[in-house]
């Protein structure tokens, strides 16, 4: 299903792009977006250098996953999180915010007690409220928020694989936008790397469908200047897709 890009070519657009994109694979371990978020395990020319090895791992899991498409909400799901172990191979130990998860779980055991409703956990999920988002999604709600998210993508991939004439380059950037929008954007659940995911998500939809283009992001201020909002962001990917 591949369009006619090569290997050594995605490759390349997808390490440039995480490295626009991300202060951590520039060596910076952020933690001014939340007092309750912690330093990663390494940082400078040690953090730079695991984070191309793990890029270069994540780089082959997008392309080698793209040819078995796994478009279901379930196979989505499964990739995001694919991604996110890869992303964070050795860059934190595995019970960093577990005291906070097991806090979150009890929490949440109260709250269905009341609501009736079950909540699901994901122990790589931040544990912290953000106010960077679109929208305040609650802790206890990620999960389903994630769920909603995989339905929605996997019914934009299922209609465009019953009819490729709809795959056009302005159903491509919508996709690739709304992709980018929601992971990063609105919901944000990882713990570290969430704009990693979003670029991994970006770069598998972009190569699964012959009719599609690989994305060139711009630098780092231009492309989250407008990730909050789904009608400007969709203009950046137009750029994105020249």
């Amino acid at each position: 299903m591949y369009n006619k890009v090569t290997f050594k070519e995605f490759a390349q657009i997808f390490k440039d792009n995480i490295i626009k994109r991300s202060r951590t694979a520039k060596g910076t371990s952020e933690t001014l977006v939340s007092e309750k978020k912690k330093k990663l395990l390494l940082s400078g020319k040690e953090l730079r250098k695991q984070v191309e090895e793990n890029t270069e791992k994540l780089i082959e899991d997008v392309w080698n996953s793209a040819q078995l498409l796994q478009g279901t909400p379930e196979g989505i799901q499964m990739r995001m999180e694919s991604w996110n172990r890869i992303i964070n191979h050795n860059l934190r130990s595995p019970d960093t915010y577990l005291e906070e998860y097991e806090k979150l779980c009890k929490e949440a055991k109260e709250v269905s007690k009341i609501t009736g409703i079950f909540y699901s956990l994901n122990p790589e999920y931040r544990t912290w409220d953000v106010n960077y988002t679109a929208f305040r999604i609650p802790l206890l709600e990620l999960d389903f928020a994630m769920d909603n998210f995989s339905h929605k993508l996997s019914s934009r991939l299922y209609k465009m694989c019953l009819s490729p004439s709809t795959r056009t380059l302005h159903k491509e950037t919508q996709l690739l936008a709304y992709a980018d929008h929601m992971i990063d954007g609105v919901i944000h659940p990882w713990i570290d790397g969430c704009g990693r995911n979003a670029t991994a998500m970006v770069m598998w939809l972009s190569i699964i469908f012959p009719e599609f283009k690989l994305p060139v992001f711009r630098e780092r201020n231009e492309h989250y200047a407008s990730i909050l909002d789904i009608e400007a962001h969709t203009r950046y990917f137009e750029l994105c897709l020249e």
